[in-house]
């Protein structure tokens, strides 16, 4: 193998590694931050049990919070942000999307987490963080668990 193509497969893989860490210390640092809100004592709403880190809806989780920061510094607008992300989760998480108690948990983790948010009182952070929950929480509510939403009233 000429000496270029040795350097370049190098390269390649030091890249590959450095991804591949940035990615973990993006799971590491959303699941981090979903999981002080979801702990904090301030409130008893939502879902209460503790869940496995290694839980379908923990990981469902970290996503979400992975995909809204990302969209969210894109500076896009905010329904846009959750619609994307959600989507992106639909595709990645459909366990999650398909299983009804799994859908239950991650309502009542998403509520936790809002009423937590709203408690703190962070006026940025309150509005933008509200409107993604609320958004998230309607969608999950009224997904059918065959691939739609159903918005009947």
């Amino acid at each position: 193998m000429p000496p270029s193509s040795r350097k370049r497969n190098k390269g390649r893989d030091r890249k590959a590694k450095q991804l591949a860490k940035k990615e973990e210390n993006e799971k590491v640092k959303a699941h981090e931050h979903w999981r002080s809100f979801y702990s904090s004592k301030n409130c008893d709403h939502g879902h209460t049990l503790m869940i496995s880190d290694d839980h379908p809806v923990s990981s469902f989780m970290d996503n979400f919070y992975i995909n809204l920061l990302i969209r969210h510094e894109e500076m896009k607008p905010l329904d846009l942000v959750v619609s994307e992300t959600l989507r992106e989760l639909f595709k990645s998480h459909i366990q999650v999307w398909n299983n009804e108690s799994y859908r239950r948990l991650a309502i009542g983790i998403l509520i936790r987490i809002g009423t937590d948010t709203l408690l703190r009182g962070d006026d940025v952070v309150l509005w933008s963080g509200a409107v993604c929950l609320a958004q998230s929480i309607v969608i999950l509510e009224h997904y059918d668990g065959r691939g739609s939403i159903n918005v009947e009233h």
